[in-house]
């Protein structure tokens, strides 16, 4: 029904091919490429969650579970600075640095939001 698009569309893939080195052999070779995405999680959520992982139980609450399966599948661990122990992010920022979590928040937080002083 929108013919006109044709062209632009074939542009479009022409360039994006000749971005990623065009549809021929590579020229360095394939190279693995991770994207990590992160949606950070309510610290009210990850402390339950992250006390009853350390005890190996699982837990009933839906929503304390699925932050469990997110902690579990996280790609991003911290070593704890008091026993090098591996930690995911989330955990570090939540349960073992709760002020810096707090001051993060205030210096994320737009703008717009910010209390004047």
């Amino acid at each position: 029904a929108h013919r006109e698009i044709i062209p632009a569309g074939a542009r479009w893939v022409k360039r994006m091919l000749t971005r990623v080195g065009g549809v021929g052999p590579l020229r360095h070779g394939a190279r693995p490429v991770t994207f990590v995405m992160h949606n950070f999680m309510d610290a009210r959520d990850v402390a339950p969650a992250w006390s009853l992982l350390r005890q190996g139980i699982m837990s009933d609450d839906p929503r304390i579970r699925a932050t469990q399966e997110r902690l579990q599948a996280c790609s991003y661990h911290m070593a704890h600075p008091d026993t090098d122990e591996l930690v995911p992010a989330c955990a570090q920022h939540a349960v073992y640095d709760p002020a810096e979590n707090r001051e993060l928040i205030t210096l994320l937080d737009p703008p717009t939001k910010r209390r004047r002083a």
